[in-house]
């Protein structure tokens, strides 16, 4: 029997000194979060989890103060969509206005426009056979009567308005809309084990492939389960786990 492949993953470990010419610690923190996008052209959304463990009081604060912000308002989504026109390139599937029309009282359905400026549609089956829009459906389990839409056509005539959250990166954002400031959230673990990510880059001997790869499996490992909080990762006496991790 021939098993596929695992899905492969995006990963990129980063340790070490920035080089001298990025001394500014928010340009740091910038150029790392630049690397990861919100979307990839295969999938629709990228789930991501990110670790930051700051070496410096200065880099702390620099991560306490990255707040984020965004916008609520009720749209049509006609008039959604005529706001959102100037603020998508269809030619270079790019956009600086990303979006999520949350679901109503009366259904579930949801729609989004990401980085590409692709806006979708998800609809329950009742709706999907209102519309008579040209959709697909959705391969997971538990989905079967969810459908994806790519094609706009009258739809606020069926229903109420959309609670719409959005965020835009230039300053055209709408003055009737609700601003919202989203402050980090600073936990502290104190009884977690830190391990020094001492890895070399992956060597080209197949002897030594099997030992780097354990190596960065640990790793992985830990950082998932110290963020889910792992009973096995918070014991009062840290010399009892220390040897499990890396």
């Amino acid at each position: 029997m021939s098993l596929p492949l695992p899905e492969t993953k995006r990963v990129r470990l980063v340790s070490g000194i920035f080089p001298k010419s990025h001394v500014d610690p928010e340009n740091q923190l910038n150029n790392l979060a630049d690397l990861h996008p919100f979307t990839e052209q295969e999938r629709l959304f990228t789930l991501q989890l990110d670790i930051v463990v700051p070496s410096s009081d200065v880099l702390e604060s620099e991560l306490k103060e990255l707040t984020a912000k965004y916008h609520t308002r009720r749209w049509k989504l006609s008039e959604f969509v005529i706001f959102a026109r100037p603020l998508v390139n269809g030619v270079s599937l790019d956009s600086d206005l990303i979006a999520l029309g949350t679901p109503g009282y009366q259904d579930d359905d949801v729609w989004c426009l990401d980085t590409r400026g692709i806006l979708s549609l998800a609809v329950k089956t009742q709706s999907y056979q209102r519309l008579g829009l040209v959709g697909k459906r959705l391969p997971w389990k538990g989905c079967d009567d969810m459908y994806i839409q790519d094609v706009l056509e009258a739809w606020d005539m069926r229903r109420e308005s959309w609670n719409v959250l959005y965020h835009v990166s230039t300053e055209d954002v709408d003055p009737t809309t609700e601003l919202h400031i989203v402050q980090p959230v600073v936990r502290q673990m104190k009884t977690i084990h830190l391990p020094v990510p001492m890895i070399s880059p992956r060597p080209t001997s197949l002897d030594l492939v099997e030992e780097w790869e354990e190596e960065v499996s640990s790793l992985f490992e830990w950082v998932g389960m110290a963020c889910l909080g792992s009973q096995r990762y918070t014991s009062p006496s840290p010399t009892h786990w220390v040897t499990d991790l890396i």
